[in-house]
Order: structure tokens, then C-alpha cells, then sequence
């Protein structure tokens, strides 16, 4: 995918580019893993983070990429997941994000994730030390892509973009990841 998108867009692309800019993190997350800056302004206008099997870690992308969504320039925000079909259509945490139509974004109550995935999230708390501070207290997550691997039928490689609506609740976290409040307009 980088090999690809590099032949497109050339120096524009960049990998783990620290986001440093996030405000709704203490302390920020790692990288995004892939990055598309502005050519004039080196600013991040794309985000995507990538993922291989691992459908419960995306729960954290998931959060990171509508942080990144909200900062200023940025026009898109993707989760891209290698997976098998099995995988993407069973009862596993955080599948049923993955099952949706594709092309129709589907709104999410984000606080109902940790109620419903709370091992996801207490795994991924456990990975290292930065944690949100708040976030939308919905997401809109739409599948706008979906196709089966031709080295194996088994897998396939599907793709959300992440939004946040225009006028925003937030959840508010404590201090140890897990969400506390609600909060009407930031």
C-alpha cells in the first residue's frame, strides 16, 4: 500500500508521523501509521492507520483517527484491516464495525464501545501509556471498501473512514482510560 501510494503522491507521504497535535490525548498515542501531507505546507490532510487480523486493537485506531479527523486541515481519516472473512463477519470484539453496508456511514454511540468491547479496551490500555482525554460522543463510521485478497480467498481488506459530526457531545476519560462523563459541548 505505501509502495503504491509513494508512486502516486511522492515525497507527500509519510510513515508513524508523531501526532503530536492531538488534544484529546495526555499523553498522545504513537504515529500514524500512514500519513498524506500538504505538499506546500508539510500539514497532515490524510490519515490512515492499518491493521493486520487484529480487529479488537482498531477500537483504538478507531478513536486516534476521529482525534485526527477534528485538527484543522485534515480532510480524511481511514482504519484499513487485513483480516479473514471469517474474522470480519463473526461475533468477535469490535467486528460488528466492520459489518456494515458498504458505502453508508453508519452513526455510533461511542461510549456504548467500552460497555460492549471492555477486554479490547482494558488490552489495549494495558499497551502503553497514552490515553484519550475526551471524544465525540459519536462517530460515524462508514465501510468504503471491502475486497478478498487473490494470494488467498480466506482474506480480505476492508476500509472505514471515521468522522465526527458536526455538532459533538463528549465523552470525557479519567485519568486511567476509561470513560467517566458526558460533556455537552466540549
Amino acid at each position: 500500500m505505501l509502495k503504491a501510494l509513494r508512486q502516486v503522491l511522492g515525497g507527500r507521504i509519510g510513515t508513524e508521523h508523531r501526532a503530536s497535535d492531538l488534544a484529546d490525548w495526555m499523553p498522545v498515542p504513537s504515529g500514524v501509521d500512514i500519513v498524506i501531507m500538504d505538499s506546500r505546507e508539510s500539514s497532515v490532510r490524510v490519515g490512515i492507520e492499518l491493521k493486520s487480523y487484529k480487529l479488537d486493537e482498531t477500537l483504538w485506531d478507531i478513536i486516534k483517527m476521529a482525534s485526527l479527523r477534528r485538527m484543522t486541515g485534515v480532510e480524511a481519516a481511514y482504519v484499513v484491516v487485513a483480516a479473514t472473512s471469517k474474522k470480519f463477519d463473526g461475533s468477535g470484539d469490535c467486528a460488528a464495525l466492520f459489518q456494515t453496508r458498504l458505502g453508508e456511514a453508519t452513526s455510533w454511540e461511542s461510549s456504548s464501545w467500552f460497555d460492549r468491547w471492555p477486554t479490547a479496551w482494558a488490552d489495549l490500555l494495558r499497551g502503553g501509556s497514552a490515553r484519550p482525554s475526551r471524544m465525540s460522543s459519536t462517530v460515524s463510521l462508514e465501510l468504503i471498501s471491502r475486497h478478498k485478497l487473490t494470494a488467498t480467498a480466506k482474506w480480505e481488506i476492508r476500509a472505514l473512514r471515521v468522522e465526527n459530526p458536526e455538532e459533538q457531545d463528549w465523552i470525557k476519560f479519567d485519568s486511567s482510560g476509561w470513560p467517566h462523563s458526558r460533556l455537552v459541548d466540549g
